[in-house]
């Protein structure tokens, strides 16, 4: 039995995504780093440009330095 792992998306026909922008360019940039889709993809997908990337970059880069932190 094989298994498959779906992600959600969101389809434009919805409008826009009711989380913030900061939310959503966190998870832009974490399917990025999976590279599983293409990067106009899941800048469409997640309603976001890459201006929004540069503005949030380094809110993503600190989060993921704390994540990796051992306690």
């Amino acid at each position: 039995m094989t298994s498959t792992t779906s992600y959600p998306t969101l389809s434009p026909a919805f409008g826009r995504c009711p989380l913030p922008l900061r939310h959503r360019v966190l998870i832009a940039l974490y399917a990025l780093e999976l590279g599983r889709q293409s990067r106009a993809e899941i800048l469409a997908i997640n309603d976001v440009t890459e201006a929004d990337l540069q503005e949030f970059q380094a809110d993503w880069l600190r989060m993921r330095r704390r994540g990796r932190v051992k306690a």
